[in-house]
């Protein structure tokens, strides 16, 4: 027995020893799993960042040829296609009323060659698997643009070289092209040769000013010529004038290649300098694009109108667009504040179908909002939440909601496509830079991943200030659904009315008055024509007369042209009721003082009644004699009427103090009438 126990005795304690043994082995797999889940996680979170904060424009090549032509490069071994373009510094703002159209035509002529397939390398391109060939002509450049299979990267790039340098053209050349340009401009009408008058017209006008101007102080952009001009002048030029303006502006140093898609930078390299490096053909001509110098005047700008049948609105901030990374940073929290507001508005209420960031900029002037809509009844109370939403984040927005921002605007570097068209994107956003923003040295993406929460609270807090704001409203009425357009009609009746009734109220100032059953006949003395002519005359200048006196009166009172427009409901309503009075106003002012037209006469059996803008009563017991006489130069402003013939004769009502003129398509037989008809009758 003895025996026995000793021997369960070891065996407890040999299991007691590999229970524990197993136990401790199994602690260990547990830790050691613990500690390769964390090791994968790390990996797999450290690949995330890599992957994250890859730059998109670090593989962009930029170098400048000896001859001064710049290029950038960018290959991906993901595209399949290969885009060149070449942009050209010249375009309509070179332009006058001689040579308007000439760089579009010229960048027609690019692509002609009487030594390739078709004379043009547009069709030949295509022939060669090109999918997409084109040219551009706009106010400051003119652009030529390929897209084709990247097996052929290298063949476009010599093509494009041979296209743009080594040219061969005639006669037959220019007259298809100006057919081409002709189909697409439009071939000139009757009608278009009144555009530049209406265009001169138009220059009669006061400035429409415009933010860029009001506020940040930029010198408004000449004036192009009308359309007609072109059209005109394209049936004109001749070969010369176009080969003129090729050798002019189409040097190396004043053109920007870009290739983009899938090839051995290398390689493409050395194509690019053996094929354009090696021209040598110098210029100084270019087009010049104006400079930024905008400046903050530091002033609200608040802009109302009604009437336009659909409420929508943006509110948002001014500021100069002089550091990249403010510009970043604006973006950011506009695109955070839009989507969080999106969620409020639309998702939750339904109060608004879309809310989305708004941007724009003009030489160094930037403009960032939310823009959104909303019914009638739902709109006041959706601009109340942009602005308190808006207010709320640039005052309070902690490192987690800026960090949730820059996330978000961070998809734009990770959720990239390697397309040649995105590519190309990629090399546009480096030129801007560049060129614009004198930057060369950092990426898009070095400002960005550069940003930090203190930097981020503190463009917020400088741009987002009450003097800088930025609220432009559109609401669809005021009053009632359509009241804007009742008011249109209401003013045209106005119009018309007093256009048919005004004689009669002269005459009724004066203490004369008749009725139709008094008059014995009327006789026109002013054509329909002229009567119309005369109408749209008084029309026009009083309308003119009106925005001068607005204009000058804001411009110098208020320093800003566009004050009435910053004052919003029920004012904005009496502005919109006081610019659609105050012209008639005007006009019935023009026509009662300024303006002689008188359209007929009213005989009754005692007088005579001259109907017009300044009425005339003719007492027939005053009336001496009725003669026909010539018609006078030195008579033209003492005339009564208006006819399109104005040398025929005039009838001659002479009086004891006074002798008037009378115009008629007969003044004879006006003269046998009243003969007849009253001084007989009488």
């Amino acid at each position: 027995m003895a025996i026995v126990e000793m021997l369960r005795a070891v065996v407890d304690v040999v299991e007691i020893d590999i229970f524990a043994i197993l136990l401790q082995k199994h602690t260990m797999r547990k830790k050691m799993k613990k500690l390769w889940l964390m090791m994968m996680g790390v990996l797999l979170f450290a690949s995330l960042q890599a992957k994250e904060i890859q730059d998109p424009y670090k593989d962009i090549e930029y170098f400048v040829l000896n001859n001064g032509m710049q290029v950038y490069l960018l290959s991906n071994e993901k595209a399949t296609n290969t885009n060149i373009s070449m942009s050209i510094n010249v375009g309509f703002d070179i332009e006058d009323d001689n040579t308007y159209g000439l760089s579009h035509l010229v960048e027609h002529m690019i692509f002609r060659d009487k030594r390739v397939p078709h004379r043009d390398y547009l069709d030949y391109m295509k022939d060669e698997g090109a999918s997409y060939v084109n040219g551009y002509t706009s106010r400051y450049k003119t652009e030529l643009v390929t897209k084709i299979d990247s097996n052929k990267s290298y063949w476009v790039v010599k093509t494009f070289a041979k296209m743009i340098f080594d040219k061969e053209v005639d006669e037959v050349d220019i007259e298809v092209e100006k057919g081409a340009v002709q189909v697409e401009i439009g071939d000139g009408a009757w009608y278009d040769r009144f555009a530049p008058l209406f265009q001169g017209l138009g220059k009669l006008a006061p400035p429409r000013e415009t933010i860029f101007n009001t506020h940040f102080g930029l010198k408004p952009l000449k004036d192009l010529p009308s359309y007609f001009v072109e059209k005109s002048n394209n049936k004109k030029f001749t070969l010369k004038e176009v080969m003129q303006h090729y050798h002019t502006y189409y040097y190396p140093a004043n053109m920007i290649l870009k290739v983009a898609g899938n090839f051995d930078v290398a390689k493409m390299k050395q194509l690019i300098q053996k094929s354009y490096g090696t021209i040598d053909i110098k210029g100084t001509a270019r087009t010049h694009k104006p400079k930024r110098d905008a400046k903050l005047s530091h002033r609200p700008y608040r802009f109302f109108r009604n009437g336009l049948f659909k409420n929508y609105g943006y509110i948002g901030t001014q500021y100069l667009f002089d550091d990249c990374q403010k510009h970043i940073i604006l973006t950011a929290f506009m695109d955070f504040a839009a989507k969080k507001i999106q969620q409020k508005l639309r998702n939750k209420a339904g109060k608004s179908y879309t809310v989305s960031t708004y941007s724009n900029n003009s030489r160094g002037a930037g403009i960032v909002a939310v823009s959104f809509d909303g019914l009638h009844d739902d709109f006041d109370e959706n601009i109340k939440i942009v602005k308190e939403t808006i207010k709320s984040y640039v005052s309070h927005m902690d490192e987690s909601m800026i960090q949730e921002a820059l996330d978000e605007y961070g998809k734009r570097y990770s959720a990239v496509e390697y397309d040649s068209d995105s590519l190309s994107n990629r090399i546009d956003k480096a030129e801007h830079m560049r060129s614009d923003h004198h930057i060369a040295n950092h990426t898009h993406y070095d400002f960005f991943k550069s940003i930090t929460p203190q930097k981020f609270r503190k463009v917020l807090v400088e741009t987002f200030i009450p003097e800088n704001s930025y609220e432009n409203i559109c609401r669809d009425y005021y009053l009632f659904k359509g009241d804007s357009v009742i008011l249109g009609f209401v003013v045209l009746f106005m119009v018309l009315f007093f256009y048919f009734r005004f004689s009669h109220y002269m005459f009724a100032l004066r203490g004369v008055g008749y009725s139709k059953r008094d008059i014995i006949f009327s006789e026109r003395i002013a054509n329909r024509l002229c009567g119309f002519m005369v109408f749209m005359f008084i029309t026009f200048a009083a309308g003119m007369l009106y925005d001068w006196i607005v204009y000058l009166v804001l411009h110098f009172m208020m320093h800003d042209s566009n004050y009435l427009r910053s004052l919003d409901l029920p004012y904005s309503f009496f502005v919109d009721l006081i610019e659609n009075i105050m012209p008639i106003v005007l006009m019935l002012a023009i026509y009662r003082w300024l303006v002689r037209y008188h359209a007929r006469i009213d005989v009754t059996s005692q007088r005579v009644y001259i109907v017009g803008s300044k009425p005339v009563v003719i007492e027939k017991s005053d009336v001496l004699a009725l003669n026909v006489v010539p018609w006078r130069l030195r008579d033209i402003f003492g005339n009564y009427g208006c006819m399109l013939f104005f040398w025929k004769p005039l009838l001659k009502i002479e009086t004891k103090t006074d002798s008037y003129h009378i115009r008629s398509s007969d003044a004879t037989a006006l003269k046998n009438v009243l003969m007849q008809r009253w001084i007989e009758v009488g």
